[in-house]
């Protein structure tokens, strides 16, 4: 025989929903798995940003030796030896002179800032160096004699 009694009592408990407590442990569940995805993604982005970088100067110093190979030698000058002061030259004329040498007349900038890069000409045109700022301080290749987080470059590629 069928017991009513059950089957009313089945359907009252289906009626009351979610306790307060069950909701405010499914509410912290959700805030914590999105906090660890938004930083996951933080981290991926920065690290995608840091690639264009070395890709962009990698870009620049094979324009440079483009550049070298039908001008005597000699890479783009106007910029003094500033590596000690924080690379702060005038890069106007590198990036005027360089266009032509990359693909669609486009020199690349920073992904993040739009900021130029880094060019310093050193001996007169003898050689160059071109700096970026990594975000991710634990890369491997960042300059190890510089602080990460507080130096304006720390990533470099040279002739």
């Amino acid at each position: 025989m069928i017991d009513f009694t059950m089957i009313k009592r089945l359907r009252e408990i289906n009626r009351r929903g979610f306790t307060l407590i069950e909701l405010l442990v499914v509410i912290s569940v959700i805030a914590v798995l999105s906090t660890i995805g938004f930083t996951t993604y933080q981290d991926i982005q920065s690290k995608a940003r840091d690639s264009v970088r070395k890709r962009d100067l990698t870009n620049l110093a094979i324009a440079l030796e483009l550049y070298a190979q039908q001008h005597d030698l000699v890479y783009i000058d106007g910029t003094p030896e500033a590596e000690e002061v924080g690379c702060t030259a005038d890069t106007s004329k590198f990036y005027t002179d360089i266009a032509s040498y990359m693909s669609s007349n486009n020199v690349p900038t920073d992904p993040k800032s739009g900021e130029n890069y880094c060019y310093i000409s050193i001996n007169e045109g003898q050689a160059f160096r071109l700096f970026a700022k990594l975000e991710n301080c634990p890369d491997p290749n960042i300059i190890p004699e510089v602080n990460c987080t507080t130096a304006k470059y720390n990533y470099s590629v040279t002739s």
